[in-house]
């Protein structure tokens, strides 16, 4: 599917937020994003839209919008909202009794690999092949809406961290390494 001009707005903007790039407090304008992402006003200005009902950022007139900073009661918050959803659809998922998707799989094995933490690269394959995991879980539902909220609930990179481990601890996931690595087939 061919991202629309709204999407390219958006997913330059939330990426440049959720990578630091536009720290909390930043100020940013709609002729910014245009530019940028080489979009015309109106899918900018929908993507700010999308963006303030995610609550990534907070509609400023005359000045745009302004970066919403992100502290650890926010991040809980979404957690708490990320596990309800998780909660459901790990429900459905065995009450249907469906076949774990592949992707489930590989992710596991992935986080086996990487659960050492040894260097921050393996830190980061860990975390993105656990938020993969858990999204597959939740696509399992073939609920769009809810499948949008939860790719959106979370950032999977807190705003103005750039650790692995620290995003972990953040977000309240605590690691040990373990003894041997599981297998799930």
């Amino acid at each position: 599917m061919k991202a629309t001009a709204v999407d390219k707005a958006y997913v330059w903007l939330r990426q440049r937020i959720l990578d630091g790039t536009l720290p909390g407090g930043t100020f940013i304008d709609e002729a910014t994003v245009c530019e940028a992402a080489g979009v015309s006003r109106t899918p900018a200005r929908e993507a700010f839209n999308r963006l303030e009902g995610e609550r990534f950022i907070t509609r400023v007139p005359r000045r745009g919008a302004q970066v919403r900073e992100l502290n650890s009661s926010d991040l809980h918050d979404a957690y708490d909202a990320r596990f309800m959803v998780e909660s459901f659809a790990a429900t459905e998922f065995c009450a249907a009794g469906h076949k774990v998707p592949e992707a489930m799989y590989r992710n596991l094995e992935i986080m086996d690999e990487n659960a050492d933490f040894e260097d921050e690269a393996a830190a980061l394959r860990y975390l993105e092949a656990d938020q993969a995991f858990h999204a597959a879980l939740v696509q399992t539902l073939g609920n769009r809406p809810v499948i949008d909220f939860f790719s959106h609930s979370v950032p999977t990179k807190p705003v103005g961290c750039n650790h692995p481990v620290a995003m972990a601890e953040i977000g309240g996931l605590r690691f040990s390494k373990p003894r041997s690595a599981p297998r799930y087939r």
